[in-house]
């Protein structure tokens, strides 16, 4: 049988795969196009689950294949992303770093306060949008030094989110 359908939520189609999979058969993968779509020709009947292959969170979307071919599957792309930091001391004898929470607050109004993982790893899960960036908490002892993305500073810019994450948030600490 034939599968087909289209991803939605996608900014670019470039180089993104939908990848079917099953757990008694070999997965197999096809290109999505520019508009979005993808097909697969051949497909044996099972219970499949159809995914992107692509950074970021995308849940599977289920997939049964029976006597007919498949048509109008969409695999809607959510756009929510993992931002991770971490947190660097200078200035001082650290025995490890101190926990700091930092809040995202969006043009909108909505805020996301990041998670600490270990005293050390900064994690928030955010959509496409730009989020003003600020310290939720930061230790006695300790001040902020500055906050970084790439090469923005986030205390004078926001964080901007437009697809797959390819930096990590610094925050410098002075003890």
């Amino acid at each position: 049988m034939n599968v087909s359908g289209r991803v939605t939520g996608l900014l670019t189609t470039t180089g993104v795969r939908v990848v079917l999979m099953s757990q008694v058969l070999p997965s197999i993968e096809s290109p999505v196009s520019g508009d979005g779509s993808f097909s697969f020709i051949g497909v044996i009947p099972g219970n499949y689950t159809a995914r992107l292959s692509l950074s970021g969170l995308s849940n599977g979307t289920g997939v049964t294949v029976r006597n007919q071919d498949v048509k109008d599957l969409v695999i809607t792309y959510p756009r929510d992303f993992i931002v991770t930091g971490h947190i660097i001391v200078e200035g001082g004898a650290a025995t490890s770093p101190p926990d700091v929470m930092l809040e995202a607050k969006s043009s909108a109004g909505i805020t996301r306060r990041s998670d600490t993982i270990n005293n050390s790893v900064i994690m928030f899960n955010l959509k496409d949008g730009e989020y003003n960036i600020a310290p939720r908490s930061i230790p006695a002892g300790y001040q902020l030094k500055s906050i970084v993305y790439g090469t923005t500073d986030l205390q004078k810019a926001p964080l901007k989110i437009d697809g797959p994450v390819t930096w990590e948030i610094i925050v410098r600490l002075t003890h």
